[in-house]
C-alpha cells in the first residue's frame, strides 16, 4: 500500500462529509449537517499533518 493512500482518505472522506452536510442541510437536518462539518474541519486540519509525517506531500 503506498504511503499517499491513508491522507487521501482523509482527503476523501473530508469531501463525504462536506457533500453529506449540504444534503443534511438542505433536508432540514440542521444538527447531523452541523456535526459533519466539525468532523471535516478535523479530518482537513489533519490529512496535511499526516502527508508531512510520513513524507508523502503532494509535488507542487
Amino acid at each position: 500500500m503506498r504511503k499517499s493512500f491513508i491522507p487521501n482518505l482523509f482527503t476523501v472522506s473530508n469531501l463525504a462529509c462536506g457533500f453529506l452536510s449540504i444534503h443534511y442541510a438542505a433536508t432540514g437536518r440542521l444538527v447531523p449537517a452541523a456535526w459533519l462539518i466539525v468532523i471535516a474541519g478535523f479530518l482537513d486540519a489533519f490529512d496535511g499533518k499526516l502527508a508531512r509525517l510520513i513524507d508523502s506531500e503532494a509535488d507542487s
